[in-house]
């Protein structure tokens, strides 16, 4: 009887190799979750859509959501290393958002975001489906965060272990599990579909630390200011109880200042949509831009290194999305 042979790829023998590093840059909707055993829901359930651009040495998170009671969008952050600024939209609830800029970062390069050498070295499991996609899970042990050894299970894209779909991790003995969950994971972000850049438009800032702000023309004539500014403060567009007596932007009385809050509150608020145009009521109105010197910190450069996966991470559950460099302390993350 002739005998057979078999002939195997090696490439199918082969076991999926475990993740070394993220992609320079990325952009996915993260969802992070924690879970208490013996509970039936999460204590904690919250999205956001995440980027990290190391090529471009920015990172930013928007759109952050409450899953278990939903409500408006909470704050957005987006941090440009080159400057080592971060600018924070705090409440988005409002027409104009409450921003703060000028707090001051580590200026660094960011470098694609590394794995701990335990994940890197981590055991092949199995291939398992998540969300969409065949996933090949990792499991981890020993890998020290913050002073505690995590036990870690990755799951990264068949065959594509920069792609990353899901990332747990604990504490043996402890009950609390904390999970990411990546929807969408892209490994590059392309030109114009981005909101990243939001938070600065929105609070007037410009991408060269610029602000910009919407004026009234001070060679018109207040009748006509005032007729523009009756027209800003109609029901629908801006509420102007700040500028009416006893508001906060009362003073200085005058048909001028008032016009100068009321049109930049709604230039800020349209600028998104109507663009300069957001910014002219009849003519009245024009931008200025200026430096902004005055809150612009001074940081000093600071040597390029390589950024942690799972240290971020614990940055974006605890609100450093801007910042792992940071010290960082891992409670049940709270609003």
């Amino acid at each position: 009887m002739a005998s057979v042979t078999l002939l195997v790829s090696s490439t199918l023998l082969e076991k999926p190799q475990a993740p070394v590093s993220f992609p320079s840059q990325w952009r996915s909707w993260v969802i992070t979750s924690v879970t208490i055993e013996g509970q039936d829901r999460p204590v904690y359930l919250w999205g956001e859509i995440v980027e990290y651009n190391a090529d471009d040495n920015y990172s930013c998170r928007y759109n952050e959501q409450d899953l278990i009671t939903p409500g408006p969008n909470r704050p957005a952050d987006y941090c440009d290393y080159s400057t080592g600024i971060h600018y924070m939209v705090n409440d988005t609830k409002r027409p104009r958002p409450e921003c703060h800029d000028g707090e001051a970062i580590d200026e660094v390069d960011l470098g694609a975001l590394q794995w701990p050498a335990e994940v890197s070295r981590g055991k092949y499991l199995s291939t398992d489906q998540v969300g969409q996609n065949k996933c090949d899970h990792f499991l981890a042990t020993g890998v020290k965060v913050n002073g505690k050894n995590y036990q870690v299970d990755v799951w990264t894209k068949e065959g594509e272990p920069e792609i990353v779909c899901q990332i747990s991790m604990f504490v043996p003995g402890d009950k609390t599990h904390f999970t990411w969950a990546f929807d969408g994971f892209s490994a590059n972000i392309p030109a114009g579909v981005t909101d990243c850049s939001k938070p600065l438009r929105a609070c007037g800032t410009n991408s060269d630390g610029s602000v910009t702000n919407c004026q009234a023309k001070r060679g018109v004539s207040p009748e006509a200011v005032l007729a523009a500014l009756r027209w800003c403060c109609r029901p629908g567009n801006i509420d102007c109880a700040p500028v009416q007596p006893g508001g906060e932007h009362f003073e200085p009385d005058t048909v001028y200042d008032h016009a100068d809050w009321a049109f930049d509150e709604y230039y800020h608020a349209h600028r998104e949509d109507q663009g300069d145009l957001a910014c002219d009521f009849g003519g009245v109105a024009e931008l200025i831009t200026s430096n902004n010197t005055s809150t612009t910190p001074q940081t000093k450069k600071m040597a390029p290194r390589k950024r942690n996966v799972l240290e971020a991470l614990f940055a974006f559950n605890t609100h450093l999305v801007c910042d792992a460099s940071k010290p960082l302390s891992f409670p049940i993350p709270t609003h």
